[in-house]
């Protein structure tokens, strides 16, 4: 005769699908102890099958929990501050799976929503940044040496130097435009 059971995790308390079975050899043979003996809840996406209720030591039924473990976390004070999901259960308080659709987000009404002027200040100083970059690549070069031009009393010099420097100026706002105000 043929004896079957399911085992469970000891921490998690998290069942295992697959069956045990044994042959019964004789009227003395038992069960562990710690088997769960009735058939547990079928597999569910999205959710695990826990031992639910002991009787005597021995578990007797079962239960679903949310099981969200390998799943990013965000923070809902900070949408660029993660963590991964690594027990059984729901999401903890503060945070959420839901994925930001930038990192300049908040939450707010239980979904994330675009903070458009944290957007327009940090593309604002994208642009500032890659402006003061490329001005002190191109243009301050230029206009030291029309500085120097000028010491040396070669006006002319000097005037093309400041004429190729404001060219790259130009060159350079029209490759970065600052961003429109929404």
């Amino acid at each position: 005769m043929k004896m079957k059971f399911w085992t469970f995790d000891e921490d998690t308390l998290e069942v295992n699908p697959v069956a045990v079975e044994l042959i019964r050899q004789s009227k003395m043979d038992e069960y562990p102890k710690r088997a769960l003996l009735t058939e547990p809840l079928p597999k569910v996406e999205g959710k695990a099958v826990i031992v639910s209720k002991f009787e005597y030591g021995r578990p007797t039924s079962t239960k679903y929990v949310t099981d969200l473990r390998g799943k990013t976390l965000y923070s809902i004070e900070d949408c660029s501050v993660t963590q991964t999901m690594e027990s059984l259960g729901d999401v903890p308080k503060g945070w959420t799976v839901e994925v930001p659709m930038s990192h300049y987000c908040v939450w707010q009404d239980e979904q994330w929503s675009v903070d458009t002027s944290a957007k327009h200040i940090a593309e604002f100083n994208q642009v500032d940044e890659a402006r003061r970059d490329r001005y002190a690549q191109m243009v301050d070069p230029l206009i030291a040496e029309a500085v120097i031009k000028r010491l040396q009393d070669d006006e002319a010099g000097a005037k093309a130097l400041e004429q190729q420097a404001l060219g790259a100026r130009a060159k350079i706002q029209a490759a970065n435009p600052w961003p429109e105000v929404v």
